[in-house]
């Protein structure tokens, strides 16, 4: 089975974060919601602690899915299909070095996919070092 390209994959992958995120939201949103019994009849208090428990799964799922995300991005990131982000001077340098010229209008594609890319994925990151 073949990978989507680098572009495609990445978006994939953002929009699973942001579902999973969402409903991580949502679903905590209701459990805090219904937490409160005081004075309520008791089968109305026992429908809420289904409606709880139905939210702590949604929730649960929520979670696996960005583990999901985060072991895909490892994986990918171990294989080397993840290229480090780099600044403008240390891609001259390495040009440079190794007597390779680029097209300039590759590179301006590049360099605008990354500052596309670049905010969601060090969040993302941000949020995988903070797991480890």
């Amino acid at each position: 089975m073949s990978q989507p390209p680098a572009p495609q994959r990445t978006t994939v992958l953002l929009q699973r974060v942001d579902a999973a995120t969402e409903a991580l939201v949502s679903n905590f949103k209701q459990i805090v919601d219904l937490s409160s019994n005081s004075g309520k009849e008791r089968g109305y208090v026992a429908s809420e602690v289904f409606q709880i428990e139905s939210s702590a799964t949604s929730l649960v799922r929520s979670a696996e899915e960005l583990m999901f995300v985060t072991r895909s991005l490892k994986e990918a990131w171990i294989l080397g299909q993840i290229k480090p982000l780099r600044n403008e001077e240390e891609q001259q340098q390495q040009q440079e070095g190794d007597g390779l010229t680029e097209d300039k209008d590759v590179n301006d594609r590049e360099q605008q996919n990354t500052k596309k890319v670049n905010p969601k994925a060090e969040k993302l990151l941000d949020a995988i070092l903070q797991e480890s």
